[in-house]
């Protein structure tokens, strides 16, 4: 796709022109829908609402004045001309005495341009990997798919030093999910790419951006080289960096608290308050749907387990009614599919596969629950064991509730 190559290409040229500390930004579904005309027919957008340029990003950039920023805004509908373009709030509090610069270049780059914010305008439909099977045979042409564009992304913000941040408005919940997808190139690097406000936590556009579990927590480096960089805090990021370091038999002992704090000493006391907050909405939504999906799921396969061993099959779902069933609405697709192929198969050891494809694929959950619970040195696998050794299974919720 020319016009996105045309964004990759300026943003690249630019950022290798100097050696300030630079951000990346890519929005998707950034259309200011919730703008609003005030009595002077003025177009307004709430500060909670600034999907175009999140009041955390503002703050960044506002503290640090020689920080650059690079806005990707896609949305098919995106205003012409753009909101935050026109919004004399936010210029007379962000760049004041200055105004905005607009030019459309060879067809193919539409950029705006203000002190050191320039922001790209992509009035298309984008999708990845993980979330193809939605545009594939849709008739809409202007769809393209930017998985090659990210992984492009990721290596020159290794490369440059680059603080890369994507947040997707549309309510497709795809961050956690494209994380984990590109895991293999950037779990080094988790505190400088990152996927979703909140820690990936916030969902669709009507969520209040001025909100602490909202915001950025990060340092600016100090340490001498082509380009200082700021780094945020991630929670995945620093599960990676505890499990690595467990394998160290001289830090068997250590609890993933113990080593939240030696990470605190970049932070200030502010900084660790919205760390807590971030981290126990993390365990909110995860504690809900763990209870409600994976153990409903486990329960399905357990009694079909039982009923291939036995050969009775009075009990079990058949497949059918399972794949179709509410209880995998919340159990992530790769895993999913890798579900539904063992329960066609017949497949003896099935409750075992699943349980250890449950452990190992929310192991960052897991590694966070065992660390608040009173069962600190097991694994994630031995957690879900422990849960699930009840023969009654209508009794794992509670058994999963009193660890804590």
């Amino acid at each position: 796709m020319e016009h996105f190559d045309s964004i990759i290409h300026n943003i690249y040229t630019d950022i290798n022109s100097h050696n300030q500390p630079s951000i990346i930004y890519m929005g998707v579904g950034t259309f200011a829908g919730l703008s609003y005309l005030d009595n002077n027919n003025i177009r307004r957008l709430e500060l909670r609402d600034y999907h175009q340029f999140p009041p955390t990003l503002q703050n960044i950039y506002s503290t640090h004045k020689n920080l650059r920023l690079y806005i990707i805004l896609i949305d098919p509908l995106q205003e012409d001309p753009l909101v935050m373009s026109t919004d004399d709030k936010l210029i007379n509090t962000l760049f004041p005495s200055q105004k905005w610069f607009h030019n459309i270049y060879n067809e193919t780059l539409e950029v705006y341009n203000i002190d050191r914010v320039t922001v790209y305008p992509f009035r298309y439909n984008v999708y990845t990997e993980i979330n193809k099977e939605r545009y594939q045979n849709s008739t809409e042409t202007k769809s393209i798919n930017i998985t090659d564009y990210l992984h492009s992304l990721h290596n020159f913000s290794i490369e440059n030093n680059v603080t890369f941040v994507y947040h997707d408005f549309t309510g497709a919940d795809t961050f956690i999910d494209l994380e984990k997808y590109f895991n293999d190139t950037i779990q080094n690097n988790l505190d400088h790419i990152i996927y979703g406000f909140g820690n990936g936590n916030i969902s669709g556009c009507y969520y209040d951006f001025t909100l602490r579990d909202a915001q950025l927590v990060y340092y600016m480096d100090n340490i001498s080289k082509k380009r200082h960089m700021i780094h945020v805090f991630n929670i995945n990021f620093n599960i990676y960096k505890f499990i690595e370091l467990k394998k160290d038999n001289n830090y068997y002992d250590l609890t993933f608290n113990d080593y939240l704090t030696q990470m605190f000493d970049n932070f200030n006391l502010d900084d660790v308050d919205i760390i807590s907050t971030q981290i126990e909405n993390k365990l909110k939504i995860f504690t809900y749907d763990f209870k409600n999906f994976v153990l409903y799921v486990l329960r399905i396969i357990k009694d079909y387990n039982d009923a291939i061993i036995s050969n009775n099959f009075t009990d079990a779902k058949d497949y059918d009614w399972f794949k179709d069933n509410y209880c995998l609405a919340k159990i992530k697709k790769e895993l999913k599919y890798k579900i539904l192929e063992l329960y066609a198969s017949n497949n003896r050891n099935i409750f075992n596969i699943v349980l250890e494809l449950f452990a190992s694929f929310y192991s960052i959950e897991f590694t966070i629950i065992i660390d608040n619970c009173n069962y600190k040195n097991m694994s994630p696998h031995d957690l879900m064991d422990y849960i699930t050794s009840d023969r009654n299974k209508y009794n794992w919720v509670d058994k999963f509730d009193s660890m804590f």
